[in-house]
């Protein structure tokens, strides 16, 4: 059964996820994803699913664009579904290499 994703679920969550992402953790933000997470975020180059595919682009894209980033979150959560939800959280920091914007929308939002 599902984990039922309401507002103390996902502030739990998402206080997890930004620890990983702050810490550059790509292997334990991948984890935090269930085997068939469907992750939609503006830098990727096209919404990414499963978590091999979030690990893959944190470790090889987003990590290594913006090596000091820094995540806050000012949006959200809003819970979508029973097992669904988006938060906004733009990274911060200086990126040492150019981190292509391949979508319009500037929120990144994740489904859990």
């Amino acid at each position: 059964m599902p984990q039922v994703v309401d507002a103390p679920f996902a502030h739990r969550f998402l206080q997890r996820l930004q620890g990983a992402a702050n810490a550059h953790d790509a292997h334990a933000v991948a984890a935090l994803c269930c085997a068939d997470v469907v992750w939609d975020d503006p830098a990727a180059p096209h919404t990414l699913h499963g978590c091999d595919a979030v690990q893959r682009f944190q470790s090889e894209i987003m990590f290594p664009a913006l090596p000091d980033t820094h995540i806050v979150l000012i949006d959200g959560p809003y819970p979508t579904g029973p097992a669904s939800g988006y938060s906004t959280w733009p990274p911060s920091g200086r990126g040492h290499a150019k981190l292509d914007r391949h979508r319009s929308n500037s929120a990144s939002r994740r489904s859990m």
